[in-house]
């Protein structure tokens, strides 16, 4: 049988770098990366080796889509001064020293106000 180091360095293709770093985390749980390798260990290589490959994915190919953020009946009736749920009146109250929001006195509900489009969001 393999060690657990010798497994990671098969599963690697010899990558050095990579080598390392998942024989480093192992020892940091607890595991010695000395001993005989068994299914449960390979598993858990595998596993992370795959993650690991899935964060270099080469970003060629790949096309950002615009995130149009559009106002809704939802956002009108809380802009309204109307609590969408139950059709109570909501009072403007601030969150924070730049952050206004509605507030249901009924409910304890809070709505916050939806951002203007172009203006900066604020906290």
């Amino acid at each position: 049988m393999s060690s657990i180091k010798e497994y990671i360095s098969k599963a690697t293709a010899g990558d050095a770098q990579l080598t390392r770093r998942l024989a480093t985390d192992l020892e940091r749980g607890g595991v010695v990366v000395t001993a005989d390798v068994n299914d449960s260990y390979k598993k858990t290589i595998d596993q992370l080796l795959a993650k690991m490959k899935m964060k270099r994915a080469p970003l060629e190919g790949r096309v950002p889509v615009p995130y149009n953020a559009e106002i809704g009946e939802h956002d009108r009736k809380v802009v309204a001064g109307i609590d969408p749920l139950d059709g109570g009146k909501l009072e403007k109250v601030w969150v924070s020293d730049k952050r206004e929001a509605m507030y249901n006195p009924r409910t304890y509900a809070v709505w916050p106000l939806p951002v203007a489009k172009g203006a900066p969001a604020v906290l």
